[in-house]
């Protein structure tokens, strides 16, 4: 498949790695289609005909705006562990507080 306007990114700006997929959908008016290309650290571009526009839709797991984020996260979600160990309850209700917390924040 070759895209016509995003020919010239052909690994991720930010760590490098390789495309994974590709596609081309949705005929605009003016003739151009919609282009999306995904590389292999997640990275995903969309070319948009609208407005002539090459955006990201989801970021490289390796920018460092990513890496930031999950830095918080885990030391967050530590805390919370830590705060529910001390909590004065029984330890069926610490353990099930603990196996909700552990599943259930599954951005890491």
């Amino acid at each position: 498949m070759e895209l016509k306007n995003m020919d010239d990114i052909v690994k991720c700006p930010h760590c490098g790695s390789i495309i994974v997929s590709e596609s081309i959908s949705n005929k605009h008016i003016n003739g151009q289609y919609n282009e999306t290309r995904e590389f292999e650290c997640g990275h995903r571009i969309v070319y948009s005909p609208n407005f002539r526009t090459i955006e990201y839709t989801r970021l490289c797991k390796n920018h460092p705006d990513v890496l930031a984020k999950k830095a918080v996260r885990k030391k967050t979600k530590e805390k919370l562990f830590k705060y529910i160990n001390r909590l004065d309850v029984d330890e069926e209700f610490r353990n099930n507080l603990n196996s909700h917390l552990k599943y259930s924040c599954y951005y890491e």
